[in-house]
């Protein structure tokens, strides 16, 4: 644990048995009628101390208290602002349970925060963001609106040991420490709590024996309580810890955490590897989009290019249900943005002749341009307008505005027409009039 300094923040500590004989210990005496007032009880056996951490946004403070003859559980410690009324999450353990609370101060209230190492929580990781409270994540942070304001002798009054019981106290009178609290200003400043240590050493075991035996260091992976606190999960100082990383699987996907497993680093990937189907994903992270999926993805031919991955899909369509089955694969019609990606796209529908036996009417693919909202306001199937004025009608076409007419409202790209690749508007929905299909998704 580290040494604290009083620039963060003051503290004023104190503890008290259910009896409410107290012992009062000034680490940084200055009144001040706004505090937090942490409250701590547990049902863990033998414990022996209790750690504590308070942190705000620029460092972090931590202490120990023995518990013995002077010192008993429940017992509370204040933390007062040094300047700023910002944030503080305080972190208290002991044995092998450690739970967190995070709140603000209120100007001119002593607002009493509770935290209850339970057993419960043994061996319980929660997400950022969050603390174990009696076995369960909750969240870390508590609105300090929602807290009681600290009145002496509030540690004795649950007999059940929970935080519920903070939700009824209501205005009842209780009676004062015995003897009361000091509130004279000490000017003198001890930024340590008196463990007779020296800085660096820690009396973890308790035993007068062998004296301040733990040396503090950093918590390497190595089955040692390097740090000299229980709470720190093995290796949390090794730089790799907790971070992504791709296990022994075939896949190259990060889905597992590095940890620390009897005194060495381990990937907790699933040995399962994810496999690539045709969803418009890079479902084993490797780089590619449905790659081994040709004619697997509604028989459907595969082809990158632009940054996109294109599926050139066999089964004659309307449009509507060209558009859903790109959907449905997890991608869209085909967006051709300029002539360059019109010319190589038109290069590899010729590559793939029409089926003599398909019921396709023409060498054709549906895209995802139309003009179904509005007549001869012409967009893609996302919303988006056509790229400047790259618009490669073929001749006569789009046959609506030719014709003064509004049925076909629907654009495929022609790639074997007479005239050079181009694009013709059609009927989106006809029962005959079917074409095969063109669908994108972006690499990225």
């Amino acid at each position: 644990m580290t040494t604290p300094s009083v620039e963060a923040f003051l503290w004023i500590g104190y503890a008290c048995s259910m009896r409410l004989a107290c012992f009062f210990l000034i680490l940084v005496g200055c009144s001040t009628p706004t505090q937090i007032v942490v409250i701590v009880r547990s049902d863990l056996p033998d414990v022996a101390q209790v750690d504590v951490q308070v942190e705000s946004a620029t460092e972090t403070k931590s202490g120990r208290y023995l518990i013995g003859d002077t010192v008993q559980i429940p017992f509370s410690f204040t933390v007062v602002p040094a300047d700023d009324l910002g944030e503080r999450t305080i972190r208290v353990s002991a044995r092998d349970v450690s739970v967190s609370r995070a709140t603000r101060f209120v100007s001119e209230r002593r607002v009493a925060l509770p935290i209850f190492l339970s057993a419960r929580c043994a061996g319980v990781t929660c997400a950022p963001g969050t603390s174990c409270n009696d076995g369960a994540c909750v969240d870390l942070f508590v609105d300090p609106d929602t807290l009681p304001n600290y009145e002496p002798g509030l540690e004795s009054r649950d007999a059940q040991v929970s935080d519920s019981a903070f939700d009824a106290l209501g205005d009842a009178s209780v009676d004062t420490l015995d003897p009361p609290v000091d509130t004279s200003v000490d000017t003198s400043i001890d930024t340590s709590i008196d463990t007779g240590c020296p800085s660096g050493r820690v009396d973890l075991n308790g035993d007068p024996a062998d004296g301040c035996e733990c040396v503090i260091e950093d918590e390497l992976c190595d089955a040692v309580d390097n740090d000299c606190d229980p709470s720190t999960p093995d290796g949390a100082a090794e730089p790799t810890f907790g971070a992504a990383c791709d296990g022994d699987d075939v896949d190259l996907c990060e889905l597992g955490t590095v940890r620390c497993t009897d005194g060495e680093l381990t990937c907790d990937d699933s040995p399962e590897s994810e496999v690539e189907v045709c969803n418009g994903v890079d479902d084993n992270c490797n780089g590619d989009i449905d790659e081994d999926m040709d004619h697997a993805c509604e028989a459907c031919s595969r082809y990158v290019a632009f940054g996109s991955t294109y599926q050139f899909c066999e089964t004659p369509s309307n449009w509507e249900v060209a558009r859903d089955q790109c959907r449905a694969m997890g991608y869209e019609l085909a967006t051709i943005g300029d002539e360059a990606e019109h010319l190589n796209l038109a290069t590899v529908g010729r590559s793939l002749p029409l089926d003599p036996e398909s019921t396709a009417i023409d060498n054709a693919w549906w895209m995802g341009l139309n003009d179904r909202e509005v007549e001869d306001a012409y967009v893609w199937v996302d919303g988006n307008v056509p790229v400047g004025d790259f618009v490669p009608w073929g001749t006569g076409q789009p046959t609506d505005r030719a014709r003064g007419e509004s049925t076909r409202n629907c654009v495929a790209l022609r790639p074997q027409a007479v005239e050079g690749p181009n694009w013709n508007d059609g009927e989106c929905v006809h029962p005959t009039k079917v074409y095969r299909y063109l669908c994108e998704v972006r690499n990225d």
